[in-house]
């Protein structure tokens, strides 16, 4: 995707405290593309799998998360009966391309216009995971 592209961006996520996890990502796909493998090893285990990618029809874990589009994390606590806890997570996006807008004659079912306005909030990020760095300590 080009980076001059409306849609074109990013997404992050983060979970704050103590007991905190990251687990595997897969790449764009269905059950059986690196979810099936993340759940699997959960059930079985019955802990976090490991940090990395899984993809199409594999269980072992590549050393980077590439180019996922899902993902796993949490944070471990122990909640004895009728008891409560609180988890944070914080869910950052970073979308600068917003296009102007052409309003037609019957109300609001407007399309994008050909110019290239922005985000007000993208200014002094330059992508999502910046976003939640700045932010996650506020």
């Amino acid at each position: 995707m080009e980076a001059t592209s409306e849609e074109w961006g990013t997404i992050a996520a983060v979970v704050l405290g103590d007991g905190t996890w990251v687990g595997p990502s897969w790449e764009l796909g269905k059950w059986n593309q690196g979810l099936e493998a993340m759940w699997r090893g959960y059930v079985e285990s019955g802990a976090p799998q490991p940090a990395g990618m899984l993809g199409l029809g594999t269980t072992v874990r590549s050393a980077t998360y590439g180019s996922a589009v899902a993902g796993t994390l949490g944070a471990r606590r122990v909640v004895g009966p009728y008891g409560r806890t609180e988890v944070v997570f914080l869910l950052g996006w970073h979308f600068p391309n917003r296009r102007s807008w052409l309003w037609g004659g019957g109300g609001p079912g407007g399309v994008a216009g050909p110019d290239t306005v922005g985000n007000f909030y993208s200014n002094g990020f330059s992508n999502a995971w910046e976003v939640l760095k700045a932010y996650a300590h506020a």
